[in-house]
């Protein structure tokens, strides 16, 4: 997995056979340094800044934030497989869908609190996305060949999509019709 900053400048990869964080410079396409995480990390997002780096460690079945300085900011437990990690654009919020223990888990990303968790038994829930309003997200469901929509504050379900067989990654790009378009 590759989160990238908001500026294009560092992209951050998970190393799951070495159970580290790869910082590169896109800029000079350098590798600058590897942060050493808990065991077999997948999951990773970074903050606008670059300052905190969320990484997701599967055999220790927690999420960790490091920061800037590689030092431990928070972490939580009670992860089976934290597949995917979201914060929302203004970075109020983080979002882990958990694809063993089969629910999805709200945290505020400034204070670091928990904030609730949504029971999704036998979903597979494991691709995330957020809808331009950034209070809504997308998550697909694997284990349910679907795709549902989620308000973020009330963590209420608003909808449901039918996809193909075993949905995963997920994107959201709005559909702007133009008109004089002429198709040939």
């Amino acid at each position: 997995m590759v989160a990238v900053s908001a500026d294009g400048s560092v992209a951050y990869t998970s190393n799951g056979g070495d159970d580290s964080v790869s910082i590169i410079d896109l800029i000079n396409d350098r590798f600058v340094r590897s942060i050493t995480v808990p065991e077999r990390p997948e999951a990773i997002t970074t903050n606008k800044a670059g300052t905190e780096i969320w990484v997701g460690s599967n055999d220790n079945e927690v999420v960790t934030v490091i920061d800037a300085h590689d030092e431990t900011v928070a972490q939580w437990d009670g992860f089976d497989w934290p597949y995917r990690i979201l914060l929302t654009d203004d970075e109020r919020y983080a979002i882990m869908p958990d694809l063993n223990n089969n629910d999805i888990r709200f945290f505020d990303a400034r204070s670091k609190q928990e904030l609730g968790s949504i029971d999704l038994a036998g979903t597979r829930p494991q691709g995330i996305t957020l809808y331009s309003d950034d209070r809504t997200l997308f998550l697909s469901l694997a284990g349910q060949d679907r795709v549902i929509a989620i308000d973020i504050e009330s963590r209420e379900i608003l909808g449901q999509y039918q996809t193909g067989s075993s949905p995963d990654g997920i994107a959201y790009s709005p559909l702007v019709l133009r008109k004089n378009i002429t198709y040939q």
